[in-house]
């Protein structure tokens, strides 16, 4: 199936989502924004065919998708990466997986040689750094991590970024706070065609790296055996020695 040349992006990892279109010269030709994310995510798709139909564009037309995987809202990514790889299924189109900090970063417009530490809420104090290092292009400077967001150093990073609708904007020590860009959203523009990241060289990516940015390993948690009543443990105690009728 021949897939159209256009290029898309798409972020629902904050509660702000964002959608982009671009032509081959970079050249935006949708730009939305939507309340509708994570669990109030049902009208995404309807709002991003209408934005798509207004341009006098459909799904056919984009080729290539990039979706923004965090850190930041479970939900939200998981809905993204679902969306469009059942989007890609039925087009043919070809999608990939990048990192909502990537996106942040390049907003915060670093200066060369800068290290920008990306700030999300990890719940409980704590905040999860993403580590960028700028130098012409964008490249991970260190693992995403968890630590106390009242632990943050001002001297660990040139500048740091974060959502104003994210917790951990309050959570700041003063000297962190000072050094920080606060972003109204995450702008997917930014993550269409970012240098540093392209695209194989032996053809597109069949979206095997479409998986959310974990920052904390995930714990197994047995399951509790089950309770069970007195009254209907007797019960299932007794059917078993019960004659059954013939």
């Amino acid at each position: 199936m021949q897939t159209g040349t256009l290029a898309a992006a798409i972020d629902t990892s904050s509660v702000v989502a964002g959608f982009v279109v671009a032509d081959a010269a970079g050249t935006v030709r949708v730009a939305m924004q939507s309340g509708c994310t994570g669990r109030d995510s049902a009208g995404l798709l309807v709002e991003l065919l209408a934005h798509l139909q207004g341009a006098g564009l459909g799904l056919p037309d984009i080729g290539r998708w990039t979706v923004g995987m965090g850190p930041g809202s479970f939900t939200g990514i998981r809905i993204a990466g679902a969306l469009v790889k059942g989007i890609c299924s039925g087009t043919g189109a070809a999608c990939r997986g990048l990192p909502s900090s990537l996106a942040m970063a390049a907003m915060a417009t670093p200066a060369a040689g800068n290290r920008v530490h990306v700030l999300h809420d990890g719940r409980r104090g704590d905040a999860l750094v993403s580590a960028w290092q700028f130098d012409e292009i964008l490249q991970p400077a260190a693992p995403a991590a968890a630590m106390p967001a009242a632990d943050l150093d001002a001297a660990a990073a040139d500048l740091f970024v974060c959502l104003e609708t994210d917790p951990v904007a309050a959570l700041l020590p003063p000297p962190v706070a000072a050094r920080t860009r606060v972003l109204p959203h995450i702008d997917a523009a930014c993550l269409v065609a970012p240098a540093g990241q392209p695209w194989p060289a032996d053809g597109p990516d069949g979206g095997g790296d479409c998986e959310p940015v974990y920052v904390r390993p995930p714990v197994f948690v047995p399951p509790r055996s089950p309770q069970i009543p007195d009254g209907l443990q007797k019960l299932l105690d007794g059917a078993g020695t019960r004659e059954l009728d013939p």
